[in-house]
């Protein structure tokens, strides 16, 4: 009885260790399962990545180009702006240069003008004058 007592624990004892093995195994395959599709899972990720990068990659440079173009356009805007803003000075100092040359020339025809009645006017005296002259005595 004794013996069979033994054999009977030997035998629980190796039915529980089967057990827990069995059960060790199943946890073991079903942790490599777990961890072959987080790995899978990884490296998808990881191609995802990949591909976002490439497309950050191509939107920076795009946004580069974009940039660059725009300084390049507000560069020769400046540069527009400038030669208008010199041609915009030059016009009014031409312009005030000519204003003073027609002022300056208006009062020339004024006098002109008042010389020409004067001298007129002398013609008139002198005509009489001459006139009044060769008349008969």
């Amino acid at each position: 009885q004794h013996f069979e007592s033994i054999a009977q624990t030997q035998q629980n004892y190796e039915l529980i260790l089967a057990t827990m093995r069995e059960k060790h195994e199943q946890e073991l395959v079903t942790l490599d399962e777990k961890l072959q599709n987080a790995q899978k899972n990884l490296q998808e990720k990881n191609v995802e990545i990949n591909e976002i990068r490439s497309q950050l990659e191509l939107v920076c440079k795009g946004n580069e180009k974009v940039i660059f173009e725009r300084a390049e356009t507000i560069n020769q805007l400046n540069a527009k702006l400038h030669d208008c803003q010199q041609n915009y000075a030059d016009l009014l100092t031409k312009s005030s240069l000519e204003s003073s040359n027609q002022i300056e020339i208006k009062q020339q025809l004024t006098n002109m003008t008042q010389d020409k009645e004067k001298l007129e006017y002398k013609c008139q005296e002198l005509q009489v004058y001459l006139s009044t002259c060769s008349l008969p005595l």
